[in-house]
């Protein structure tokens, strides 16, 4: 766990109302990534990636902010990428093609902002 925080707290970017970690180097750590990435950076959404053998990008996201609804985003951005996604409001994963990562935090971002935007 030190590892994956030293390797957050070294590369975590605000996004707008992401935070960000990319090519997160441990299996199974990418939720704890978006979570301390999230709370490092102070934004209601944390976003881990990390790419798989096969060329796909596993992707954690993370919400403290219950207005956003992460299980349906992820369940619709993935659908829209060509890849799969869902969870529970608060914590969804997802994987996509590998070439789409940009688009995806786009789309991303677009969902979430206009979700916290109708929100305040």
């Amino acid at each position: 766990e030190n590892t994956i925080y030293r390797y957050v707290e070294g590369r975590a970017e605000r996004v707008g109302a992401l935070a960000v970690v990319k090519d997160v180097p441990l299996r199974g750590f990418l939720g704890r990534a978006a979570n301390y990435a999230m709370y490092l950076l102070g934004t209601d959404v944390g976003v881990a990636m990390r790419l798989d053998r096969n060329g796909n990008i596993d992707v954690s996201l993370r919400s403290r902010n219950p207005g956003v609804d992460l299980s349906k985003i992820a369940s619709e951005i993935a659908n829209r990428l060509g890849g799969s996604g869902g969870g529970h409001p608060m914590a969804a994963g997802m994987r996509i093609p590998g070439e789409r990562r940009e688009e995806f935090l786009k789309l991303l971002l677009r969902e979430v902002e206009e979700v916290l935007g109708a929100s305040r």
